[in-house]
């Protein structure tokens, strides 16, 4: 024999959970992961130099960028050369707290352009990764620190080549003088 529902059982259940409520509850969280997906989104975007640039030591180099429009408030801009990609080892701090175009809740635009230009120190040499962290301090949002993602750069390839280059030279000619 089949088993009935009582008669009271859904009318109890839309009790708790009338479908108005639970429309709105399902867009409440749609909204809250897509605030989320936006936050963690966030952060500023090297457009250049180009990942995998070579950088010469003397050389003015122009870092480019996008960050979020936040709304009202400060914002600045910090840039390191990291050690390893994703890591805290850091081998030279460019700029700390460079201040950047604040962001305004009165516009539609989302993202915003600036750029640094940076003096290359000439002791650099290798495999580098530039990186940039962003310091919001908004009306909104209160204080938001956002890291990019790693700009691969090579340091003074052309240069330590030569120089490696000089002592091949030297040694070679240094063995054609022994042999003869």
């Amino acid at each position: 024999m089949p088993v009935q529902t009582p008669v009271g059982a859904k009318a109890h259940l839309n009790l708790f959970f009338p479908s108005h409520i639970m429309s709105r509850l399902i867009l409440g969280v749609l909204c809250v992961f897509a605030v989320l997906a936006h936050v963690s989104a966030l952060g500023i975007d090297i457009t250049s130099p180009a990942n995998n640039a070579t950088i010469k030591g003397g050389d003015t180099v122009q870092i480019n960028f996008t960050y979020p429009n936040l709304g009202d408030g400060n914002y600045s801009v910090s840039f390191y050369l990291l050690t390893q990609p994703y890591n805290t080892t850091n081998e030279q701090t460019i700029t700390t707290d460079y201040a950047i175009p604040n962001g305004n809740s009165s516009s539609f635009q989302m993202s915003m352009n600036a750029s640094y230009s940076w003096n290359v120190d000439k002791h650099l040499y290798g495999e580098l990764y530039l990186t940039a962290v962003t310091m919001t301090n908004t009306t909104d949002f209160g204080v938001i620190n956002a890291t990019s993602d790693p700009i691969t750069l090579w340091f003074n390839a052309g240069q330590r080549v030569g120089a490696g280059m000089i002592t091949i030279a030297l040694a070679l000619v240094s063995m054609v003088y022994l042999l003869f």
